[in-house]
């Protein structure tokens, strides 16, 4: 569920999606965690009498709930700089590193986890309003595309953007430039120089995909203050 509120979010860009991804996040760790071995039992501490509390890891019908909520985790990690959720993340992949290795094919959802903490994510803010035209264009270029490890924000729609930076971080300085929508593709909070029309936009996501990486070409982009 916290997974699908981060969908929901990056949708169609509502805090109190991702407000509601967080709390349920946090809900999760507080109820579930395996302080002894890392990972999420299937069963809450709450439950009692239980002769054993799994902790489910391999694929089934359904991914394996620990492969979601690695997932979630480190999604939330990025989009909220949190790094409590980031280090339960790495925990849980740590713990089931060896049974990946030895049976990949059951732990496909959880290799998707990994690939996502290993490689470079792709952290896209558009700063602009929802519903204008400008907006809407750069959005299509993102949606036309598959992104892989992608995390993507906008402000609160119809919203100031630097109303939404102390819930949602990587919006930190990243505005419209001269009343135009921009879109501001980073690595590790580095950006490239901002796009704000569809033809250079277009340029910088084939080069992340393509290449693997996010090369700054401005001291300008960089969203965190030095």
């Amino acid at each position: 569920m916290s997974g699908a509120l981060v969908d929901l979010y990056e949708a169609g860009f509502e805090r109190r999606w991702l407000q509601a991804a967080d709390q349920l996040a946090g809900r999760m760790v507080a109820d579930f965690w395996d302080r002894q071995h890392g990972g999420f039992f299937y069963t809450s501490s709450a439950h009692q009498n239980l002769l054993v509390r799994t902790r489910p890891l391999y694929d089934g019908p359904v991914p394996s709930g620990n492969a979601t909520a690695a997932l979630v985790l480190l999604r939330l990690s990025k989009l909220l700089d949190h790094q409590e959720y980031f280090s339960k993340a790495e925990h849980l992949l740590a713990s089931t590193a060896e049974g990946m290795r030895a049976q990949p094919g059951a732990h496909l959802s959880l290799l998707c986890a990994a690939d996502f903490y290993l490689r470079p994510t792709r952290e896209i803010v558009i700063a602009g309003r929802r519903h204008r035209d400008d907006t809407r264009r750069l959005l299509e270029v993102i949606h036309r595309r598959f992104i892989p490890n992608k995390i993507l924000a906008l402000p609160e729609p119809d919203g100031d953007s630097r109303l939404a930076e102390p819930d949602v971080p990587i919006l930190a300085g990243k505005h419209m430039i001269s009343g135009n929508a921009a879109v501001y593709v980073c690595e590790n909070f580095t950006c490239r120089q901002p796009a704000i029309d569809t033809t250079p936009l277009e340029k910088i996501l084939d080069e992340a995909i393509y290449l693997g990486q996010v090369l700054p070409t401005s001291s300008a982009a960089n969203s965190k203050d030095k």
